[in-house]
């Protein structure tokens, strides 16, 4: 199972991205969930989303804790947030900087095709 943990901040995009790459694996023919956690519902509030996706139906449905993958949306956020809690050994944080939500998942689609080369 690949688990993957987005950092971003309310609109930012990183529960939409996160939505996207799950539907993506879909499309890849994988089982895949994407879901998120947040605490205040306001503009600028800290936000992590997680994507799971497996050849099996992913049972899981809590928190991400030791992802293979992270994605920071924005360097400000490693301030507050320990952005590589529980990381995998052999992974590394994916920073990007504080980019628009088009270009964002822009990136991700990159990610992807890069993925299958």
């Amino acid at each position: 199972m690949e688990e993957i943990r987005f950092y971003g901040r309310g609109g930012q995009g990183a529960v939409i991205a996160s939505w996207i790459l799950c539907y993506a694996f879909f499309l890849e023919g994988k089982h895949a969930q994407a879901f998120h956690t947040f605490g205040a519902e306001r503009r600028g509030a800290p936000v992590e989303a997680f994507v799971r996706m497996d050849d099996s139906f992913p049972h899981l449905r809590c928190k991400v804790v030791n992802p293979h993958y992270v994605i920071v949306m924005g360097d400000k956020l490693v301030r507050f947030v320990d952005v590589t809690a529980g990381i995998q050994p052999k992974s590394s944080p994916h920073f990007i900087a504080e980019v628009s939500s088009l270009n964002f998942l822009l990136i991700i689609l990159i990610v992807i095709l890069i993925k299958d080369l």
